[in-house]
């Protein structure tokens, strides 16, 4: 069972911290531009939520502009489906 409703105290995996400072160092691009840092960075982007996805036999998927209401459901609709673990997802 995945535990994952430490919401501010999560402690942070080194391999975690060390990809995070590798991308806030070495990327500088908007991932919303078309220029090549801004590709590069949506690169980033996507891989790392297509990781997250898989991770949790899910497909990634980006719906912009959505209301907190519908993020909320989405989220009811995930614990349906794998079940009641205990466990939150929170924004």
């Amino acid at each position: 069972m995945a535990y994952l409703d430490h919401a501010a105290t999560t402690p942070v995996d080194p391999e975690v911290a060390d990809a995070m400072a590798r991308v806030l160092r070495d990327t500088h691009g908007n991932p919303s531009s078309i220029y090549a840092e801004g590709r590069a960075a949506r690169a980033l982007v996507d891989n790392a939520r297509e990781e997250v996805a898989a991770s949790l036999g899910a497909e990634p998927t980006v719906r912009s502009g959505k209301k907190k209401t519908q993020k909320v459901l989405d989220i009811s609709s995930f614990h349906n489906h794998v079940g009641n673990t205990g466990s939150t997802l929170g924004y």
